[in-house]
Order: structure tokens, then C-alpha cells, then sequence
């Protein structure tokens, strides 16, 4: 059975890479700069180490759910000289997850951390418009997570990818993520969608985690879809705050 795990595993690596050619080496170490614990990433430069992933949708059937990860230009009517990542799929299963994840280092070994999250994307879904299965905006959140284990996804027994961490499922939190808010974009023009930079952060939510014995923690940011039709997001900026929590006596 592990290395049945091990060979889906493979192959869905394999697929992931063909679907992210955007993710070019860069000497970007992720120690916090600047002050202890910040870690910023903006993405018109590069994807600076984060790598896409797709989970809760059948495997095999990426071409069907039309999975794409790309660094490129952002869309009009904004800034053509700024460039993001692009997650973009089609809810067909009513639950599609498609996230962002990096390793981070230079933390403090085995110790915990409250974590403060900032991401900063481009939406097209207008406010308060129906959709198949929900609403374009207000049924699509972003999930922030962070753990000492990378996360992955594996292959269920219905045949069906899933992350291996605790996201929560649809519109909820996890034990191992929070919800930031959702994607629907200050436009009420439901026959007229247009991009907007939105930005979201965990406000006075609680994300913590505790880091390996070499001071390395994962986080990942995506979108969680309960919109059953195409949702594309570029992501222009990612900040993450890391302060460590003094241990109970």
C-alpha cells in the first residue's frame, strides 16, 4: 500500500509539473527579512519558491477541470506591467482546492508559532450574483495553513485527490487552516465581470504551528470553490508574520 501512495504520488508530482512551467529556480532562501519573523513575497519578479497544487477533484481528470498554473501578466483592465501567479480551474466536484505552498526557514526549532497572514490577489468575481452550486464570489474563500509536514496530496479511495492536512472542507477552517474571506470583488455588475485587486488577511483569527527540529514550517494559501464553474485568481503578493508563542508553564 505505501508504495502504491508512493507511486500516485509520482505520478500526480508528474502532472503538477507539467502544469507549472512558471516555477523557475530563484536563490530566495525564505529567511525572514527585514525584521524577525517577516517574511514577504511579491510576485512580479517571480514565484519566489511557492509551487501550485490542486486538490478534491477526481485524479486523472485535470484536463477536464481545466488546471492551470502560470507566472504571467496580470489582466486587463489592470496594471499590464505587473505579473502574478495564476490558479485557474473548473469546479466540476463541487469542491476544488487550488493552492500555494513553500517551505520557510530560519525559525526557531520545535517551537510554536502564531502566524499572521496577508495575501493580495486579483478577482473577477462580482458581489452578490448567482452561480451553479453558489455564487462566484461569496461561495469561493481563500484558506491559509501552515504546518511542520509539507503538504501533499494523495489519492482517497474513491479515486478522488485530496490534501493530506486538515483544510477544513468548503466554506469552514480546518485544523490546519483558517478562512481569510472570500473572492468576490467590490463590482455588482453580474453580466459584466472585470479584475480587481482584492486583499485578505487573518485579522484577529488564530493560525499557529510548530516547526521541525530545524526550524522549517510549510504555509500554504489557496481558494476553496463551492462555485461549480471556471474561478481564476492571480496572486500578486503573500506577507507572513511569524511570532513565537512563549511556552506554558
Amino acid at each position: 500500500m505505501e508504495r502504491e501512495n508512493e507511486t500516485m504520488r509520482s505520478k500526480l508530482a508528474a502532472i503538477l509539473l507539467a502544469l507549472a512551467p512558471i516555477l523557475a529556480c530563484e536563490d530566495d532562501p525564505a529567511r525572514p527579512d527585514g525584521k524577525d519573523g517577516v517574511f514577504e513575497f511579491e510576485f512580479d519578479s517571480g514565484t519566489h519558491g511557492w509551487t501550485p497544487g490542486f486538490a478534491d477533484y477526481p485524479a486523472g481528470e485535470e484536463q477536464a477541470y481545466e488546471l492551470v498554473a502560470r507566472h504571467e501578466t496580470l489582466p486587463e483592465p489592470l496594471d499590464q506591467d505587473r505579473r502574478g501567479i495564476l490558479l485557474s480551474g473548473f469546479n466540476r466536484s463541487d469542491d476544488l482546492f487550488m493552492f500555494l505552498k513553500r517551505q520557510l526557514t530560519g525559525l526557531a526549532p520545535e517551537t510554536e508559532y502564531a502566524i499572521a497572514v496577508r495575501v493580495e490577489f486579483a478577482t473577477d468575481a462580482p458581489q452578490g450574483c448567482f452561480g451553479v452550486g453558489g455564487a462566484p464570489g461569496e461561495s469561493v474563500v481563500i484558506k491559509a495553513g501552515a504546518s511542520a509536514v509539507e503538504p501533499d496530496t494523495v489519492i482517497d479511495s474513491e479515486g478522488m485527490v485530496r490534501l493530506d492536512l486538515d483544510k477544513g472542507n468548503q466554506l469552514d477552517p480546518g485544523e490546519d487552516a483558517i478562512v481569510l474571506g472570500n473572492i468576490a470583488n467590490s463590482n455588482t455588475d453580474c453580466l459584466d465581470p472585470r479584475y480587481e485587486l482584492k486583499t485578505l488577511d487573518s485579522a484577529d483569527q488564530e493560525l499557529t504551528a510548530t516547526t521541525d527540529a530545524d526550524g522549517r514550517l510549510w504555509v500554504f494559501i489557496g481558494s476553496e470553490s463551492g462555485f461549480e464553474a471556471k474561478t481564476a485568481l492571480y496572486y500578486t503578493s503573500i506577507r507572513l508574520e511569524l511570532t513565537p508563542r512563549e511556552a506554558e508553564d
